[in-house]
């Protein structure tokens, strides 16, 4: 089924879901600075590529090019990039969700070296904040059923109740 040609996501879901990656990027730093220099230069340089080049696999070869987004990137990325008009975005999906599992796992032990449980879990707190508002206000929502963070948001709000749109 083809995607609305007009985004499904109103203006401030694309803010409310960046917003959290502000003081997760900054506690990844704090945490990883404090313990482990090597591990921190390998977390910014994973979080680099996720916020640049992955948006060329991913942002540019979206339907919603240029649209208000369930991130804030859709209005950012023709500025970095030209829309790659007919060229698949599953891949790019797939590297997201490897790229964005790293920076999660990366500091875990380190959050603990550094704060024990209280730190550890304020770390996975925060994540687990960022994919409630993610997949509540976006995934839920987004057409594309090919992605693999959509279809693990969509799931995981059907098994709580929530109707979401339809996924493959």
């Amino acid at each position: 089924m083809p995607c609305p040609k007009q985004s499904p996501w109103p203006k401030y879901v694309g803010w409310v879901t960046t917003l959290p990656m502000l003081p997760m990027t900054a506690l990844g730093i704090y945490i990883l600075a404090r313990t482990d220099t090597p591990k921190l230069i390998l977390w910014l340089i994973v979080l680099g590529i996720f916020a640049f080049p992955l948006r060329y696999f991913v942002c540019a070869r979206c339907p919603y090019y240029g649209q208000h987004c369930s991130t804030t990137m859709g209005k950012f990325v023709p500025l970095l990039f030209r829309k790659q008009e007919g060229k698949p975005m599953k891949t790019g999906l797939w590297l997201d969700v490897l790229s964005f599992t790293v920076l999660f796992l990366l500091p875990v032990p380190e959050a603990y070296e550094l704060g024990g449980a209280v730190l550890a879990a304020v770390w996975v707190g925060a994540l687990l904040l960022f994919f409630l508002l993610l997949s509540f206000l976006a995934c839920a929502v987004c057409p594309l059923t090919f992605c693999p963070i959509g279809r693990g948001g969509k799931a995981f709000w059907r098994m709580l109740g929530k109707k979401t749109t339809s996924s493959a």
